[in-house]
């Protein structure tokens, strides 16, 4: 898929880059993003990280439209950007402890007690 930009070369990264865990959902491939070190998107991200040693494999970046891209792979060429959600394709477990039940209220139509 190839990355879309803005007029001034900023990347747009669809609105699924980023969002709560309740929009991880399944991964999608169609979501990385090989971008040549050229692109100006990639340009601003490296002045940004300059002081932190650079653009690092795993690092979390914000791209231009403020959303989130981790980096999954950084070499001369140019990078992979993934905007999938963190959890995206993750399992995810939940522990719960139930702490009381009450009886449902009737509340119209529907017939519960």
């Amino acid at each position: 898929m190839r990355l879309q930009t803005d007029a001034l070369g900023r990347a747009l990264c669809p609105p699924t880059c980023s969002g709560g865990p309740s929009r991880a959902g399944e991964y999608d491939k169609e979501l990385l993003f090989a971008v040549p070190r050229s692109h100006p998107e990639i340009a601003r991200l490296e002045d940004a990280a300059a002081t932190a040693g650079g653009l690092k494999e795993g690092q979390v970046v914000q791209l231009a439209n403020g959303n989130a891209a981790v980096l999954r792979r950084v070499d001369d060429q140019g990078v992979l950007l993934d905007c999938n959600h963190p959890l995206a394709g993750a399992p995810l477990k939940f522990t719960l402890t139930v702490v009381g039940l009450e009886r449902a209220k009737e509340t119209g139509d529907e017939g519960l007690p």
